[in-house]
């Protein structure tokens, strides 16, 4: 038993169903084969696509707040443009200090988008084609997943919604030894973030691509993650006059 709790990494998610006359909450892992000992079961979740939400912080605040968004905000909203799959959703937990301002965890909700097809076989392919011509491809959040399962990962330093994320929707994912647990990675020309890291993984590309100079991007960076003006001030200054 102690061997597949191990080995199964059980913890890192919670499986979160509402049945007809009550709720159920599992303690859960990734499923890695083998036999299956007494005291554990299998959930097996319908294929899917899936709304990823994420937060960092000191549980059990941050979650708790997620919880109340997903809920109480994009689900009256956003959520009506697509069709829930399964009456389950899962809750992902990050390895480390969970009382951390940096832990990171997240709510994964499965959905069926309308008309919509999974084959993203010529956008992985263009990517490819790019990258081997030396020029810049990012991907964050669920755009992770279409790199990972071309294996455009599979050799290169990267991150995504956390460790396993890729490993639940990619099932040839073989990318582990590079995955690097941080908001947004940059390998050379690619550059993949979490759903969380949105504005570092913004500087990492304006930097690969060179729009900014180095002083103006530090401080273009500095004011957007602070709002503090004292980096405003730092970022006009950094900028070419006019008669430059």
């Amino acid at each position: 038993m102690e061997q597949a709790l191990l080995e199964n990494r059980i913890g890192r998610f919670a499986i979160c169903e509402q049945k007809a006359d009550c709720f159920e909450y599992w303690i859960a892992g990734l499923y890695r084969g083998g036999a299956v000992p007494e005291g554990l079961k299998l959930y097996r979740f319908p294929e899917s696509d899936w709304a990823v939400f994420s937060a960092r912080g000191p549980l059990p605040g941050s979650l708790q707040t997620l919880n109340t968004y997903v809920w109480q905000t994009w689900y009256p909203a956003e959520g009506q443009q697509v069709v829930g799959n399964g009456a389950a959703a899962l809750e992902v937990y990050s390895a480390g200090d969970m009382q951390s301002p940096d832990y990171a965890c997240g709510i994964w909700v499965p959905i069926v988008r309308p008309q919509q097809t999974a084959d993203d076989s010529a956008e992985t392919a263009a990517a490819a084609a790019l990258l081997s011509a030396g020029g810049t491809v990012g991907a964050i959040c669920g755009a992770t997943a279409a790199l990972a399962r071309a294996g455009l990962l599979d050799n290169r330093p990267h991150t995504s919604n956390g460790a396993g994320f890729l490993e639940m929707f990619c099932p040839g994912y073989k990318g582990q030894p590079y995955f690097v647990d941080a908001p947004s990675v940059a390998d050379g020309n690619l550059i993949t973030a979490g759903g969380t890291g949105a504005l570092l993984w913004a500087k990492q590309i304006i930097g690969c691509l060179g729009v900014f100079r180095p002083d103006t991007l530090e401080a273009w960076y500095a004011y957007f993650s602070t709002g503090e003006a004292q980096h405003f001030f730092a970022l006009i200054q950094t900028l070419p006059s006019a008669a430059q």
